[in-house]
């Protein structure tokens, strides 16, 4: 499955979910933690203009203008 990582709907990356993760982590857009037993903590976006989505739902009219 292919995830966006979006902006205030400008297109940022595109590819799998680990690579969104890991560019927006990059990009100090999304924080990972762990637990103190090595568990991931849930991802949190820290930056509420941002949005993690599978590209199907991302509506078409919205994929012309970008």
């Amino acid at each position: 499955m292919t995830w966006l990582l979006l902006q205030e709907g400008r297109l940022l990356f595109r590819g799998t979910y680990a690579d969104a993760l890991d560019y927006g982590e990059r990009h100090q857009l999304i924080a990972r933690s762990w637990h103190e037993d090595g568990t991931e903590v849930s991802t949190r976006i820290v930056d509420r203009s941002v949005m993690l989505l599978p590209e199907a739902m991302w509506t078409r009219s919205r994929r012309a203008a970008a």
